[in-house]
């Protein structure tokens, strides 16, 4: 079997790999500058990142599937990449708060010249204190993740609208697993 590799450093990306592929896959990053990228709707952002990133590490692992993915997290009108700092991170989730927001994910696949990509999206809420937004920013690594916020400890803070879990941790796995099954 060809080896599975995700082009991405997201800790939730790696365990979702890891719940499906255990051992079976490596990780090399992609080095793309994500800040370049911001002016574009998030929807096509995400694409165009995920394409990006799939691209630059493909030619290195021509006979392997190359995973690829980027998430963003956009609420009225603004799209939410990590935050630089602690303060950044407060004041994003601040914003965030008790507001209806999408976060949109992209992926881009690549097999031995076969590519598939697109995005996928899931709505939420996120509702939380500042007293809660103080001691999250000091116990998670916020700077890590678009929002300044993870959902893959089953957050109590946030409320799932629409679409899956997956998404909103960055990866849909069925789309990655389904296009493997298809090409093995």
């Amino acid at each position: 079997m060809n080896e599975i590799i995700l082009a991405s450093e997201s800790e939730g990306r790696k365990e979702l790999f890891a719940r499906h592929f255990g051992t079976g896959f490596k990780t090399y990053p992609s080095k793309i500058l994500e800040d370049n990228f911001f002016h574009l709707a998030p929807e096509k952002m995400v694409q165009e990142l995920a394409q990006q990133k799939s691209a630059t590490i493909t030619p290195l692992f021509p006979d392997d599937f190359v995973c690829a993915f980027d998430t963003t997290v956009a609420c009225e009108n603004k799209n939410l990449g990590k935050p630089q700092n602690l303060e950044e991170a407060f004041l994003m989730l601040q914003f965030l708060n008790q507001k209806k927001q999408v976060v949109w994910t992209g992926y881009s696949i690549e097999y031995k010249g076969i590519k598939k990509s697109g995005v996928t999206c899931a709505e939420l809420i996120l509702s939380i204190t500042d007293e809660e937004i103080t001691r999250y920013i000091n116990t998670h690594s916020v700077t890590k993740f678009a929002g300044a916020y993870a959902i893959q400890k089953q957050d109590a803070n946030i409320k799932i609208i629409s679409g899956s879990m997956d998404t909103i941790i960055g990866a849909p796995m069925d789309i990655i697993l389904e296009f493997i099954k298809a090409h093995q």
